[in-house]
């Protein structure tokens, strides 16, 4: 077959008047969403419950936090568990304190020192309040830091975000009662707003009527509403909108699921074993969209793009039935499937993070009736492999750059589709992979260093990924 001429790349890139067979990506059909068996870990806690994945020793990888009881200590206790990097993590730490975990928790750098932080709700032996433990930035904390709220009933659920725009991570708090604002003022303080007329045993912020400034949306509670609260940008929100007699809303999450530039919103109906969707319409009002059906009594949900086709996708973890549903999401907004995955007893929520840096997100769930979490990596991940022999080349010297892309949880299984190799914004035309490997070979590499990276289209069954860095040094 003719070689034909792909790209004239600049001095000191990987450069041009290169020859190659052209080979278009073999990805057809839709892109699975694939999870592996779970995998059960002990928490240290009795009774986990909430449940939030963020990189709390700055090592690049998402370690994980959880809240919950201590049957054994009779106290309610904080773990965190430290990622190893490939996919495993190292033994619980545990910290007691005096604090009725109640609600959930959130992580941020609250004190402004560059290390993450961990804020809990719940009360205090005085009332409802929030406990902050401060980040060493080493996995380390120390705390907790009480601050009473005003709430009336129980403090259940926390969103942060800069709602007055002072620079400064506020809280929005949800409770069984009422909600209410928080405000922090960087150093790791926090002082009462004030009440908002919605309940809510889940609560997030987002822009809902792209005004710049943050709004609220908040489920269940005492009620069986949803409520989305527009804010002023000065902390201050506006009576909120009641979307009604939704079967005990438990779950709140948001994103454009229709590309339509607008958030929506997904709730978790607990009484009904359904997920519903509504669609922004970009003003801060939302029409009823529809319905997935998921196990029983589904409770906390994400959204993210589990299989990296562009389209968000739900999770949701079902207390009754001991699984956690997986929604994969179609470019239209709807959610037509529901795939099924086995976790311990009564999961109560469930987090996300890349936990063996394959690329791919993968799922972590609260098991609050046997003290485990279940970890599901992403069955979709891969392992994306660059070399270049030799290294360092010569001007005039052939460089072969191989790429090789490997299933990351079993090596015997190769990817499909094609590899294109870049560096900056110069690329190669796709190259089809044979047996999981992918090769370019050029002659006319200039003196100088660049940086080459391998991108992998994905197929079928496996994600797109991009590979590390490569150096590649030629001399004179």
């Amino acid at each position: 077959m003719r070689g034909l001429p792909v790209v004239t790349w600049r001095a000191r890139i990987l450069v041009g008047s290169l020859l190659m067979v052209l080979a278009m990506p073999v990805l057809c059909g839709a892109r699975s969403v694939r999870f592996a068996p779970t995998q059960l870990i002990p928490s240290g806690i009795d009774q986990p419950k909430c449940i939030a994945t963020a990189d709390l020793n700055h090592d690049g990888y998402p370690d994980l936090v959880a809240t919950g009881y201590s049957d054994n200590l009779n106290v309610d206790v904080m773990s965190v568990l430290l990622n190893r990097g490939d996919g495993t993590f190292n033994p619980p730490t545990t910290y007691t304190f005096d604090f009725y975990v109640i609600g959930c928790l959130a992580v941020a750098d609250f004190n402004s020192d560059g290390h993450p932080d961990i804020l809990i709700v719940g009360g205090d032996v005085s009332g409802n309040g929030i406990a902050l433990f401060t980040g060493d930035g080493k996995g380390n904390f120390t705390g907790p830091i009480y601050t009473p709220t005003l709430l009336a009933g129980a403090s259940l659920s926390v969103a942060v975000g800069d709602l007055n725009k002072d620079g400064a991570d506020d809280l929005f708090v949800g409770g069984n009662g009422s909600s209410e604002t928080v405000f922090g003022d960087g150093s790791g303080h926090f002082q009462d707003g004030t009440f908002q007329g919605a309940f809510g045993f889940d609560v997030i912020l987002g822009d809902f009527n792209a005004d710049g400034s943050l709004d609220a949306a908040t489920a269940g509670g005492t009620s069986d509403d949803l409520f989305v609260l527009l804010g002023n940008g000065d902390g201050s929100f506006q009576n909120p909108d009641v979307y009604a007699n939704l079967g005990v809303p438990d779950g709140v999450a948001s994103g454009d699921f229709n590309h339509d530039g607008k958030l929506d919103l997904a709730v978790s109906l607990y009484q009904d074993s359904v997920i519903e969707t509504f669609v922004g319409n970009g003003d801060g009002t939302f029409s009823v969209g529809q319905l997935g059906f998921v196990g029983t009594y589904p409770g906390k949900l994400i959204a993210a793009d589990f299989n990296k086709d562009g389209n968000l996708d739900l999770a949701v973890a079902n207390f009754g039935s001991n699984n956690v549903a997986v929604l994969p999401g179609q470019a239209d907004g709807s959610f037509p499937t529901t795939q099924f995955y086995t976790t311990g007893s009564s999961p109560a929520y469930v987090a996300s993070g890349d936990f063996n840096q394959d690329g791919s997100l993968d799922l972590a769930v609260s098991d609050y009736g046997d003290g485990t979490i279940a970890l599901l990596p992403n069955a979709g991940g891969t392992f994306v492999r660059l070399s270049s022999s030799p290294n360092p080349s010569k001007v005039g010297e052939p460089v072969t750059f191989t790429a090789t892309v490997v299933s990351s949880l079993d090596s015997k299984y190769k990817g499909s589709g094609s590899v294109t190799f870049s560096s900056h914004s110069q690329h190669t035309v796709p190259i089809r992979l044979i047996n999981g490997v992918a090769t370019f070979t050029t002659a006319k590499l200039p003196e100088g260093t660049f940086h080459v990276i391998a991108e992998y289209s994905g197929d079928n069954s496996f994600n797109p990924n991009t590979s590390k860095p490569l150096t590649q040094k030629v001399a004179p």
